[in-house]
């Protein structure tokens, strides 16, 4: 895990939404890495940040939102780690990863750990209903629990049409919790660091092998909060051939894309 300072305009190399792509396909295929060997890298990496993070803001506990893809993937895995730690973990879950997938596999190990997890439709609507001294808020307490997005990924690239999502999004940053988001904030534009709709506004972000290019723009601070970079096993020289060079970090027309031509 290596920080990434707090001025977006100095990162160096970012990587955009397809090029993030391209590098773990061609860790996983020219490599040989497995996909589920990256996803352990990064909930490694994950977890020891998730857990400084909640030392450093004197919580007690952590509470893990997943959803169905790979992010959530990291997510199900980070709260294996983090409970093996000792550390009170519970989970909240937009629902099952497709069978299996690598998201699939973490998850069903988080479960037969027995962790506390609940769906995230019922919160919703425990969430949005008026509260009563014998129906308490329930979120976790802000005053002792962070709470980790591990929702939506790099791929999201449209806004949150399914009103339950966007209803989680909207009730987490209600919560006035510490956030620590996995990759991007949920709901943020991967390319243009801008909300595409509904979208965390997390305190710290832990974004895989490199920042991403719509960290370049300055906007995007609101919603990422502090960057730091987790390392997820993958060899330098891949983020050389995909990365792209920023020369002074806006983005869209000064960003110079240097990928070296296909052979």
């Amino acid at each position: 895990m290596t920080g990434t300072g707090e001025n977006p305009s100095e990162f160096d190399v970012v990587l955009d939404r397809a090029a993030a792509r391209r590098l773990d396909a061609t860790a996983i295929k020219r490599l040989g890495m497995p996909g589920i060997l990256l996803m352990e890298h990064a909930a490694i990496g994950i977890a020891r940040l998730v857990e400084q993070v909640r030392i450093d803001a004197g919580l007690a506990a952590v509470t893990i939102v997943c959803g169905t893809g790979n992010n959530g993937g990291d997510g199900w895995a980070v709260a294996r780690l983090l409970a093996n730690r000792g550390i009170h973990v519970g989970v909240v879950t937009t629902g099952s990863a497709p069978t299996g997938t690598d998201a699939a596999t973490n998850e069903r190990i988080a479960r037969s750990m027995g962790l506390p997890i609940r769906a995230a439709a019922s919160l919703i609507r425990g969430e949005l209903t008026p509260r009563t001294p014998a129906d308490p808020d329930p979120w976790p307490d802000p005053r002792s629990t962070l709470v980790v997005d591990a929702i939506f990924g790099t791929g999201l690239n449209r806004p949150l049409i399914d009103q339950e999502a966007a209803e989680l999004v909207d009730a987490m940053n209600r919560t006035a919790a510490a956030i620590v988001s996995v990759d991007v904030p949920s709901g943020l534009d991967a390319d243009t660091g801008r909300p595409l709709g509904a979208c965390i506004r997390a305190n710290v972000t832990a974004t895989m092998v490199a920042p991403k290019l719509g960290m370049s723009n300055p906007e995007s601070a609101a919603w990422t909060g502090r960057i730091e970079v987790i390392d997820i096993g993958t060899p330098s020289d891949l983020l050389i051939e995909f990365g792209i060079t920023t020369r002074s970090g806006p983005i869209e027309d000064d960003v110079e894309d240097v990928r070296p031509p296909a052979t």
